[in-house]
């Protein structure tokens, strides 16, 4: 079920504290666009537990439901950002149900235009390579032609994107391009038809060719895209007739990439 988003009334400036009104009756849901790695009250009169890797619940305790007193700070730091959180006590009907928050309401932990030298994203590659795959259901298969995505992973400001090509014939599939670009989820019109090509910054491998299996980590600066679009994969063959698979990726797996 869709959760309602809720978004403060102000200009967030990345180091403001976020307002939050909490009450006892009501349960209310931070969500956050990545996977939260630490949770830090200021207070002993709230209670919290994790309900996924990227939501937390909070309650205050029932003697402190009354008052306008803050009730203190929440810190939440992200794999790319930190978000604090100033919390107040309120009525159950004004109390804050689900909020949304992205790395632009946050304080940004990675210094940008930080690049990764090739020798290390090699060898961040390889140990991509040799980890066991998590996305079983990410598929896409055409004419005995599947690909298959296996990881995502997260490294800096890096996203690593494990892809594996299985050829179900005895003819060789020789490579004439991988395309990656973010394109509506829904096509509505041909005409209104929208898509934005992606460029790797680096790939482990340059295999133009094979016979049954093909694996390979392509490397991209972290993006986001909205829901109602998904990251495509493309692989056509060097053929006249060439066999041609679409891979394509929701944003939610994407929220789901582990960190190395």
């Amino acid at each position: 079920m869709a959760m309602a988003q809720e978004i403060p009334e102000r200009d967030f400036q990345g180091s403001e504290l976020i307002m939050v009104h909490i009450n006892p009756e009501v349960t209310t849901h931070l969500v956050f666009s990545e996977t939260i790695q630490t949770v830090d009250f200021s207070t002993d009169r709230l209670v919290g537990e994790m309900a996924t890797t990227n939501v937390l619940k909070l309650k205050p305790l029932p003697e402190d439901s009354l008052g306008n007193e803050q009730l203190g700070v929440l810190t939440v730091i992200c794999e790319s950002y930190m978000a604090q959180f100033l919390l107040f006590p309120t009525q159950p009907k004004l109390a804050t149900k689900n909020l949304l928050i992205g790395r632009k309401e946050g304080i940004d932990l990675i210094v940008p235009n930080i690049s990764i030298a090739r020798p290390e994203l090699e060898q961040i590659g390889m140990k991509v390579m040799n980890t066991k795959p998590k996305y079983h259901i990410v598929k896409a298969q055409e004419y005995k032609f599947e690909a298959r995505l296996n990881n995502i992973y997260t490294v800096g400001n890096y996203f690593f994107v494990d892809v594996s090509l299985f050829n179900k014939t005895n003819i060789k599939y020789d490579i004439d391009q991988i395309r990656f670009k973010i394109e509506d989820k829904k096509i509505q019109k041909a005409t209104n038809f929208q898509q934005v090509e992606l460029q790797p910054e680096f790939a482990l491998f340059n295999t133009k060719s094979f016979k049954k299996k093909y694996r390979n980590v392509f490397v991209f600066e972290k993006f986001t895209f909205p829901n109602q679009k998904v990251f495509s994969i493309e692989v056509s063959e060097n053929q006249i007739s060439g066999r041609t698979v679409n891979l394509r990726v929701d944003y939610s797996d994407i929220l789901n990439a582990d960190t190395l």
